[in-house]
């Protein structure tokens, strides 16, 4: 995923407009760049007048093209990343089950291994309570739970202050009165403690949007369809897979009231959590980080998925998404051993959870595990770097035996 706005957006309709992007699937991180570069129009570079995201600043987008990034790999075996400082995200690694655990463990070893020893980078670590200290990896100066600590009581106090389902204080800290202004600008200048749930995976928690509602009505607007040009006529020409999604578009069709918390509540956080990003990237010295793409394995059609726990969601990490910055996931290899949630009856009986497994299972087709590589907004030739030294690097990339040759 490019910085938002780069990869034009006008044309498409999805669920979340502003947080929503256009991703390039390649085989290679060089075939992805290829592609990113035809994207650029001659006259108007990656501007579409489509798309109101595609305002990017000029700056953010380089002269040279994106694939003049790209590290092959003949130049892989030279320690191509030395002098390059990547940040490890523990936050991103807890072991809150045995499946994270495979997950996380893998990627570690990659880290060490590859970007580490053999390709030459320094690496930094950030701190999570739940995740070890690693001795031979130095700690961030300033890592994200303390730019949160600094960043967020100023401009959003009302996320501190946030009540869960019970009234109770979600970031409660014992002693301490999390609603006072004192509190806060202590805990800004790091006199006393934020709560340790307050962390790179609760921070991207945030109310739904109704943003669908406008921005399918804009796109049937658009199209030129005299059959079919608002949701009223979607819905009396559409047949849908199940009852269950007709009633669901037929509730979109009359949400005509499109205020929601949910998109004032990320437009002001991807405001807040970009300064924390940028202001951990700097103070470290850091010019990219890493961490598994995701920490549990995809969930078997028609069977339980694996529940979120401690914030950590049971798909991909959402930062990026979430503040509109590039990310790459390339291929870190592969895991055989799963432990497969299940449904389990709550306590009230009416109904069923979603739980972790604990039978362990082997498959006969091992699972591919992913990397993420990130950084700031424009921060695309650093990642193009720093993922295709490890893609060359690595090889982990298996394609289907009966896949065939592919024309380049």
């Amino acid at each position: 995923m490019t910085t938002k706005g780069l990869v034009p957006y006008g044309g498409s309709t999805g669920v979340e407009p502003y947080l929503d992007r256009g991703g390039i699937n390649c085989r290679t991180v060089e075939d992805a760049a290829r592609v990113l570069d035809a994207l650029r129009n001659p006259d108007r570079g990656f501007h579409d007048p489509r798309d109101i995201y595609a305002a990017l600043p000029r700056a953010l987008v380089p002269e040279a093209p994106y694939a003049s990034f790209v590290v092959d790999a003949e130049a892989a075996g030279a320690r191509p990343l030395a002098g390059v400082r990547i940040g490890v995200v523990r936050e991103y690694m807890v072991k809150h089950t045995a499946n994270d655990a495979a997950a996380s463990d893998l990627v570690n070893g990659e880290i060490l291994r590859v970007l580490r020893d053999e390709l030459g980078a320094e690496m930094v670590e950030s701190s999570d309570p739940a995740y070890p200290d690693d001795p031979s990896i130095p700690n961030m100066a300033y890592d994200f739970h303390r730019a949160i600590a600094e960043i967020l009581p100023v401009h959003m106090p009302e996320y501190i202050q946030a009540r869960d389902a019970g009234g109770e204080y979600r970031f409660a800290v014992p002693g301490h009165d999390v609603t006072s202004r004192d509190y806060l600008v202590r805990a800004a200048e790091g006199i006393v403690p934020l709560s340790a749930d307050l962390n790179l995976r609760s921070i991207n928690r945030s109310p739904r949007t109704l943003s669908f509602s406008f921005h399918l009505a804009q796109y049937l607007m658009r199209r030129g369809d005299a059959a079919v040009t608002d949701w009223a006529s979607l819905n009396a020409n559409s047949k849908y897979y199940s009852e269950r999604r007709a009633v669901a578009m037929r509730n979109w069709e009359n949400a005509r009231d499109i205020r929601s918390a949910g998109i004032t509540r990320r437009v002001r956080m991807r405001e807040v959590m970009r300064l924390v990003l940028l202001n951990v990237l700097h103070r470290n010295d850091l010019d990219v980080l890493v961490n598994p793409t995701i920490t549990v394995p995809p969930v078997r059609i028609g069977y339980a998925g694996e529940p979120s726990v401690n914030d950590r969601p049971t798909g991909r990490f959402p930062t990026s998404a979430n503040l509109g910055i590039p990310e790459i996931t390339v291929p870190a290899g592969f895991n055989r051993i799963v432990y497969d949630p299940e449904y389990v009856l709550n306590d009230d009986r009416d109904g069923y959870d979603n739980v972790t497994g604990s039978r362990r299972t082997e498959l006969d087709a091992a699972l591919p595990v992913g990397v993420s590589f990130w950084a700031g907004p424009g921060d695309e030739p650093i990642v193009l770097r720093v993922a295709s030294a490890y893609e060359a690097a690595t090889k982990h990339r298996r394609p289907p035996p009966d896949f065939g040759p592919v024309d380049r």
